[in-house]
């Protein structure tokens, strides 16, 4: 398992750097020049005196070479470079806004677990009666519906209607409650289905006959079948953590929320290229990670896939 994940971890090296180069060749080709867009942003009249003025200070006049062999130099020595609209470090900027997406992420993956484990367990215990399609029904109605309607109505219901939590920012602390919803609700259906699904093929299995023939309660073969089912159910949700992160983009839009996703917007309209390319790799680390830490996981539970490595 040692030299498994050595041999992984060795593997992102390279890969960030293809993600880097692409990244870096993919944003550079933009038609539009940063140095006007900065300077409009500013206020200042992009006249062209002023624009090479800007380019010059943004080095966007260097050949694009150049360009990416310099900002890859200083990203291996830990430098992300400066915001063109800000004039800020990127990793300060960044680093200031990551708590509020941390948080808006963890407290929407305990709403994933919460109500797509028990939810689950629930309609597979149930299956195929009132209330496993109750549940199932209700759930997919609000999930087919995308982040951003999603997100007006429950400010228009939970905010204006009732008044029970601000409409946006985190001035209260309450306000972080309405989008982790908005943002768990599209991944709620999906473990719930998950989980149901595997519990009823798990009934089928020989084990839970020969349980059922011992004399076992029903309560206790329940728990075997439960347990048997959470192997796929923490895979899956191990791989949608970088998901979450990703996902906070548009919900911390709609909620306007200091995040790194409402960051990653204003960059993309502001073309802040450094900004950009350091949240692409941020998120590209992400996933990396987090799908090693699930393979890793996956072959220490399960001794026939270790014999594989």
């Amino acid at each position: 398992m040692l030299l498994y994940t050595l041999k992984r971890l060795a593997l992102i090296v390279p890969l960030l750097w293809g993600i880097s180069l692409v990244t870096f060749t993919l944003i550079n080709l933009s038609p539009s020049d940063p140095a006007e867009v900065s300077l409009r942003i500013n206020e200042i009249t992009p006249t062209p005196e002023a624009i090479a003025q800007m380019r010059e200070e943004l080095g966007l006049d260097k050949p694009l070479v150049q360009r990416y062999t310099f900002w890859l130099s200083n990203l291996i020595h830990g430098d992300f470079g400066t915001s063109y609209v800000t004039k800020e470090p990127v990793a300060q900027e960044i680093l200031y806004a990551l708590p509020t997406t941390l948080a808006l992420a963890s407290l929407s993956l305990v709403l994933i677990v919460v109500f797509g484990l028990s939810l689950g367990i629930v309609c597979a215990i149930y299956e195929n009666t009132f209330i496993d399609k109750a549940i199932r029904g209700f759930v997919f109605f609000f999930t087919a519906m995308p982040n951003f309607w999603m997100g007006l109505l429950l400010i228009w219901f939970f905010a204006f209607h009732l008044g029970l939590f601000p409409t946006s920012g985190l001035e209260n602390p309450s306000g972080i409650i309405l989008p982790a919803i908005t943002l768990a609700l599209s991944y709620v259906s999906t473990y719930i289905r998950l989980m149901r699904n595997t519990m009823i093929e798990s009934k089928q299995e020989l084990y839970v006959l020969y349980a059922r023939a011992r004399g076992l309660k029903e309560r206790v073969i329940t728990k075997h079948i439960v347990k048997n089912a959470l192997h796929p159910f923490i895979v899956a949700l191990g791989m949608s953590i970088p998901k979450l992160l990703a996902g906070t983009v548009i919900v911390e839009n709609i909620f306007a929320l200091p995040g790194v996703g409402r960051i990653c917007v204003n960059a993309i309209f502001s073309r802040d290229f450094p900004m950009i390319q350091t949240y692409i790799l941020f998120m590209a680390l992400m996933f990396m990670i987090f799908n090693l830490m699930v393979d890793v996981i996956t072959r220490v539970s399960d001794p026939r896939l270790r014999r594989q490595i």
